[in-house]
């Protein structure tokens, strides 16, 4: 009796010798793990490599790219939004990452299992994700370190005047030694920043919140900016009253 007369015996029989793949998949969970612990660029990436030991690099690189533009939108987006909003946004990059596993993979996984081939651990997803946030985070420190890195110059033994563009620290030197000749460097960590570029001329001065609602003060300080342009190359200059977060709350150009 030949085989050609039971052929779905034949199919049995090709289906139970084919070979075990010699290669691990990871699962939706681990696609999952990997998204909250190290955002989605990593559960992408293991998207990527599943499609990668499946053959199909083209699916592989948009997996990557994917991952990447969400990440970078993901850490954009951070900087703007309300704390409160992270843990909504996280939960749902974590769950949509791995829907997307599961729909995109779901059935190649599987039959990848009935076929007897191993999934990747989900410690390894865990491990992936942990260091890749770690690497991720140092880098942002260094970015906002130099970011915020500023040359300056001490007044007394606290208030500092901090320069930048082409102003100079000469410029800042005697900045600071006119604010505190008239008084109001005194010694109490006051900061002033000096800034020359396309825009100007530009001297900002750290103040208490709600001093930009004053008129009165705000007179006073456009009074000691227009004595003291001469120190910085004179006028014009654009005066800046920023709260202690260097957030501009009164622009305005003095001639």
């Amino acid at each position: 009796m030949s085989t050609s007369e039971y052929p779905m015996s034949s199919i049995a029989a090709e289906a139970l010798h084919e070979p075990v793949p010699a290669y691990t998949l990871f699962d939706a969970n681990a696609v999952g793990i990997a998204t909250f612990f190290g955002t989605p660029v990593v559960g992408c990436s293991l998207m990527a490599l599943n499609y990668r030991r499946l053959g199909k690099s083209r699916n592989a690189v948009m997996a990557l790219v994917l991952g990447i533009a969400v990440t970078g939108l993901v850490i954009l987006l951070g900087w703007n939004l309300p704390q409160a909003a992270s843990l909504p946004i996280a939960l749902a990059l974590v769950f949509g990452t791995r829907w997307s596993a599961e729909t995109l993979q779901g059935a190649a996984v599987k039959d990848h299992v009935e076929r007897g081939g191993l999934l990747g651990s989900k410690w390894t997803a865990f491990w992936f994700g942990a260091v890749f946030l770690a690497v991720l985070f140092a880098v942002i420190f260094l970015v906002v370190l130099i970011a915020n890195h500023r040359s300056g110059v001490v007044i007394g033994t606290k208030d500092e005047v901090y320069y930048s563009g082409s102003a100079t620290k000469d410029e800042a030197q005697a900045l600071g030694n006119a604010l505190k000749t008239i008084g109001y460097f005194t010694d109490q960590g006051a900061n002033v920043f000096v800034a020359k570029g396309t825009a100007g001329t530009i001297v900002s001065f750290v103040v208490k919140d709600g001093t930009w609602d004053d008129p009165g003060k705000v007179a006073s300080f456009e009074k000691i900016a227009r004595q003291q342009a001469p120190t910085v190359g004179g006028l014009p200059i654009t005066l800046r009253l920023v709260n202690t977060s260097l957030a501009v709350k009164k622009d305005e150009v003095l001639n």
